[in-house]
């Protein structure tokens, strides 16, 4: 219903791959829950997503020379 409406689905409180794996197959657009990340700060979101874009970044630029 919701892709006929051209609104994304997400599906909230996914805890284990066996209820991610039914998800993905009955076509839900994004899920969230402890399967994919714990609850924490700000703070601690913040530096694990600068940590991670950072590496990433470095990873893709190109060797000077």
């Amino acid at each position: 219903m919701t892709r006929a409406l051209g609104i994304r689905t997400v599906a909230e409180g996914v805890e284990i791959s066996e209820q991610a794996q039914v998800l993905r197959r009955a076509g839900v657009d994004e899920a969230q829950g402890w399967r994919f990340g714990r609850p924490c700060t700000a703070a601690v979101l913040g530096a694990s997503w600068i940590q991670e874009h950072d590496a990433a970044d470095r990873a893709a630029a190109p060797v000077p020379g």
